[in-house]
């Protein structure tokens, strides 16, 4: 018999920091603890280890037994590439085959050791892939089993934005998703996804300026909508508009039902 999983725990992984909320089940679900953990910078090993040895550590003396965890990775940890729709495939294992295939081709044979997950789309549709180093994954995985939770979901920081965004990107757009070090865009293109890429941001830098130049080098047209939603600063009450190309800023705060990862990631950066 499988044990009855109790709590909810919530974690949102940065390089710089982790956030974990751990929520009761119920029809009042309640707040049990909050947490967030700096990590040290380790030269020596993977930029995703501090974060994991910094979740293990936190499990390890206050997580609860017993509990479902839902992680939401940062951008740093990720890569992305969208899958092309190819009627000759049977199912989605041979689609995920595929993205796989097409990671090595990107990013040549360290793709070979990636953990590939594959999103969900409507028949004859594109999906969004993404990949994260197999040693992270598998890190993250013997974490939550060495204190007995179960994984119940590993979603890429994307996919948290474009699941509350969905309703305001209509058939074409343009999205773009940033945190400190990084800025991810995503195209739509009739009401599919189309390119996603990702790019290092300096400290300090400009997200106005380097927006305006992705814009530029995805060749995104003047009649195509941009949004922009800022991971960092998603408590903010007001989303300014911006001149210029149909150009908006999106914040959580302004949407009537919001994922709490949000304010865990405004936390975590």
């Amino acid at each position: 018999m499988s044990p009855q999983w109790t709590d909810q725990v919530c974690v949102t992984l940065a390089p710089a920091s982790v956030a974990c909320t751990v929520w009761s089940r119920g029809w009042s679900p309640q707040l049990r603890a909050r947490a967030v953990l700096p990590c040290t910078p380790d030269d020596q090993a993977p930029p995703w280890r501090p974060a994991v040895e910094a979740l293990r550590t936190w499990l390890a003396q206050h997580g609860p037994r017993r509990a479902s965890v839902r992680i939401v990775l940062s951008n740093h940890f990720l890569r992305y590439l969208v899958v092309p729709w190819q009627a000759e495939l049977s199912g989605r294992t041979e689609r995920r085959v595929l993205a796989q295939h097409l990671f090595q081709e990107a990013y040549g044979e360290r793709a070979a050791g990636w953990h590939v997950q594959l999103g969900s789309s409507a028949y004859g549709r594109p999906a969004l892939a993404c990949a994260v180093d197999r040693d992270f994954h598998d890190a993250l995985v013997a974490a939550l089993a060495a204190t007995a939770c179960r994984l119940s979901a590993l979603q890429p920081l994307l996919m948290l934005a474009f699941n509350q965004f969905v309703h305001r990107l209509g058939n074409d757009a343009c999205l773009f998703v940033s945190e400190p070090g990084r800025l991810c865009s995503a195209v739509f293109k009739a009401g599919q996804w189309h390119s996603v890429q990702t790019v290092r941001m300096s400290p300090g830098a400009d997200i106005d300026r380097l927006v305006g130049r992705q814009i530029s080098v995805l060749g995104i047209g003047a009649d195509v909508p941009v949004f922009v939603f800022d991971a960092a600063a998603s408590a903010v009450a007001s989303a300014p508009q911006r001149d210029g190309q149909t150009f908006q800023s999106l914040c959580v705060a302004s949407e009537r039902r919001v994922d709490p990862a949000f304010a865990l990631l405004a936390e975590a950066q």
